[in-house]
């Protein structure tokens, strides 16, 4: 089996390998380009500084369930009215 697998010094030498990476960038950029012209991808930035009511600064709780999120949301709500 690995006499069947060409070695890396076979297959290229020094120039060889540089038009290879080039061609690996250049594909990869043009690939880039048309996918993000097919399907409408845009970059946003978001500002680094969100200030949202429902953020504290408590530690993350490995064993918060969304169904306890809930259940305390409602509770905070009867609260405030």
């Amino acid at each position: 089996m690995n006499q069947a697998v060409p070695t890396f010094n076979e297959l290229f030498d020094e120039e060889t390998f540089y038009v290879f990476a080039f061609l690996v960038v250049v594909v990869s950029i043009v690939f880039v380009i048309i996918m993000a012209r097919c399907f409408k991808v845009k970059i946003t930035e978001y500002d680094i500084d969100i200030d949202r009511e429902w953020r504290d600064m408590t530690p993350a709780n490995p064993f918060r369930f969304p169904w306890d999120d809930a259940k305390k949301n409602e509770k905070a709500k009867l609260k405030k009215e």
